[in-house]
Order: C-alpha cells, then sequence, then structure tokens
C-alpha cells in the first residue's frame, strides 16, 4: 500500500506541470490522461499489480485444506522431511502440493492401517511422549465424574464381577493430543484375572481424555490412574 501512495503523489505532482505545459505538443492528450486519473481516483479503479506470494507471506505450494495423512498414497509422494525441533512433517507430492503438518494433525494418524509406510517411519521418529508435565491427562469433567463412571463400568459388567472381592489396580496408559488411549496395562496387581483385564477394558473402553500441557501446548504423555473394580 505504500507503494501505491508514492506513485499517486508523484503523479498528482507531476500532472498539473503537464496540464499547464502550453509548449507540449501533447497538450490535449495530457488534458484527457489528467481527466482519466481523477476519474479513476475518485472511483477507486486505479489498475494496480497483483502482489507476489511472497509480499503477502503466502506460499502457494502449500494447501489450504490438509488432507488427513493416511490419505495419502506413497506413489503420489516426492519427498518427506520433518522437523524435531518443530514437530512438523512436510510433504511434497509428485503434483507440486507441499503440505506441513503439525502435532495436532499428525497425531495418532499412524494407527490407520492405509498409512504409507515412509510417513508411518517419519512419524515414530519425531514423536514425543512424556512422563513428566506441567498439567498431567484428566479424565473429563475430573475425578467425581471418574468416580461415577466406574460404578457404571461395574454395574455393566456385574455379571462378570460376581461375588468377586472388589480389587484396586494401577493402570498405565498414553494420552494423545486429542484424548484417544493406546497401551493400556495393569503395572500394580497384574494377575491375570479378570478383573485384571476389567481394570483395562474400563480406561480402553472410556470417553477421550483430556491430554496433558506443557510450556502451554498441549503434547502426548503417559499417565496411571488407580482403578477400582468391584460392586
Amino acid at each position: 500500500m505504500a507503494g501505491r501512495i508514492v506513485n499517486f503523489e508523484m503523479i498528482i505532482q507531476i500532472l498539473p506541470i503537464l496540464y499547464y505545459s502550453h509548449h507540449n505538443s501533447s497538450h490535449m492528450a495530457l488534458k484527457t490522461l489528467l481527466i482519466a486519473f481523477l476519474f479513476c481516483t475518485a472511483t477507486n479503479k486505479l489498475p494496480v499489480s497483483n502482489p507476489t506470494a511472497a509480499e503477502i507471506n503466502i506460499n502457494p505450494a502449500i494447501q489450504d485444506t490438509l488432507p488427513p495423512l493416511h490419505t495419502l498414497k506413497k506413489r503420489e509422494i516426492d519427498k518427506i522431511s520433518t522437523s524435531f525441533e518443530n514437530q512438523t512433517i512436510s510433504i511434497l507430492l509428485k503434483s507440486g502440493a507441499k503440505y506441513i503438518y503439525h502435532p495436532m494433525d499428525w497425531d495418532f494418524e499412524d494407527h490407520y492401517p492405509s498409512i504409507a509406510k515412509p510417513i508411518q517411519d517419519s512419524l515414530r521418529n519425531i514423536e514425543m511422549t512424556f512422563t513428566r508435565v506441567e498439567q498431567p491427562p484428566v479424565f473429563p469433567g475430573g475425578e467425581e465424574a471418574w468416580e461415577k463412571y466406574i460404578r457404571e463400568f461395574c454395574q455393566i459388567h456385574k455379571k462378570e464381577i460376581g461375588k468377586q472381592k472388589s480389587a484396586e489396580f494401577e493402570v498405565e496408559f498414553k494420552v494423545h493430543l486429542h484424548g484417544q488411549i493406546e497401551n493400556v496395562q495393569v503395572i500394580v496387581n497384574k494377575d491375570g484375572s479378570l478383573l485384571s483385564k476389567l481394570a483395562e477394558d474400563a480406561i480402553k473402553n472410556g470417553p477421550l481424555w483430556v491430554p496433558a500441557v506443557q510450556n502451554g501446548r498441549k503434547v502426548v504423555a503417559r499417565e496411571k490412574k488407580l482403578v477400582k473394580i468391584g460392586l
């Protein structure tokens, strides 16, 4: 915009001189030019050049909409590059399209069976899993909601529980950026019993968790939870 203003000022300064110049053989043509200029200024229709991608800080090769990583075919991919520091993966297709994926875009994509092997390998090379975080993952609604959920879970499975004595199990699992759960396993009081399996199922089959937060951003983290199974 600054460049356009400079041009206006230059033209405004020059045109009156040209208009009142009686020694110029093109006096009438210049008068016509001045009238046209004033009209265009009033109607805001002055021709301007289109800004380049560099001028508006947009890479024309990067698409507005990211296709899910698991939908990209190996035969379509020209180059894959990753940044462990920025936690990004860039995909350049043979068509020339370029996509940049941030953690919220690519997390958990490697779990899809359709994911291309080169993409899967790249994701697993940059994925970070935290064991200590500022804000650990939490069950949606907090502890009160968890207690309600586990009571209802035990009621649903009351036939399997039967008259067995209540037992408490410590379960470890991983919480992803959108709350998905994986790698669920009992780590304390693991006896292979039905109650032990139900403790794992309570985590596996529950709602999405609220992910962990570190340095103001969501991160993948391991969590441990005491699960009491019994009626």
